[in-house]
């Protein structure tokens, strides 16, 4: 659509001054912006919230502990009636975190998620955060062996059977190091899921709020269709509010998902 731009991102290439133009180094300084302010929303709402947790009178003192006993019933169901606390922390920061960042198209702001890199980076937060558990939780050698897997049982030694344990052997090496792309690319593909996935929603509701927002803006009697007949709400609810949850909500769920079988499972169990 050529002179149709629905976002209007500001780009700074601190390397041009030496003359290196490459995209890869060029920072999207309003990507920047919103980021911080989501930190900064969030310190505040942290600040509110040790406040609100000293006081128990406080109406704000009961809404907290809500928000806080449904992530742990949360985390309880998947870790078969336990809440680590670690996890609760992890969970639950970055379900706050998504969800804030899915938020901000209500203050008329181009959410961050809606930015690969962003959704990107939590995927991989998520997943360096899973394997090191995975590796805290089973140790060096149960986690290696999620990586080269071994078909073949060994057959009990004996003298009889040792070129057959030999073979056995030698096969297993022959699978292992076949298979290991295989199984790298299988990890990593749940950063593409999660990533990909959060982006795209998260893109196309930016997509469909922006298109009529310039549609709006176009003529007055555009405006007022809008606003008397409900629309503008229900663009806004839907893709603001409604989506930001469930968006949120599937990403963590997953990142949770994902921790639960890495942490309580066995090598073994494992398919």
């Amino acid at each position: 659509m050529t002179g149709f731009d629905l976002f209007h991102h500001t780009y700074w290439n601190p390397f041009s001054y030496f003359g290196i133009e490459h995209p890869f180094l060029t920072i999207q300084l309003d990507l920047i912006f919103t980021t911080w302010l989501v930190l900064a929303l969030l310190t505040i709402f942290s600040l509110i919230g040790n406040y609100a947790l000293r006081h128990p009178e406080s109406l704000l003192h009961t809404a907290y502990l809500l928000i806080a006993q449904e992530f742990v019933n949360f985390i309880e169901q998947s870790w078969q009636g336990k809440c680590p606390k670690r996890y609760f922390f992890m969970i639950s920061s970055l379900f706050i975190f998504i969800l804030t960042c899915n938020w901000l198209m209500l203050l008329g702001l181009e959410e961050p998620t809606s930015n690969y890199n962003t959704a990107l980076a939590l995927a991989l937060v998520s997943f360096f955060y899973i394997q090191k558990e995975s590796l805290a939780h089973h140790g060096f050698m149960a986690y290696a062996r999620e990586y080269f897997k071994t078909p073949l049982r060994i057959s009990t030694f004996s003298w009889i059977k040792l070129p057959l344990i030999i073979m056995q052997y030698l096969l297993n090496a022959v699978a292992a190091i076949a298979l290991f792309p295989l199984e790298l690319m299988s990890k990593f593909s749940s950063v593409l899921s999660m990533s990909f996935r959060l982006f795209g929603n998260i893109l196309a509701g930016s997509i469909v709020f922006s298109l009529w927002n310039a549609l709006t803006k176009t003529t007055w009697y555009w405006q007022l269709i809008g606003l008397l007949s409900g629309v503008n709400i229900i663009i806004l609810a839907f893709f603001g509010i409604f989506e930001g949850i469930i968006q949120s909500f599937v990403f963590t769920i997953l990142t949770t998902t994902y921790l639960a079988l890495a942490t309580t499972t066995t090598q073994q169990d494992r398919p």
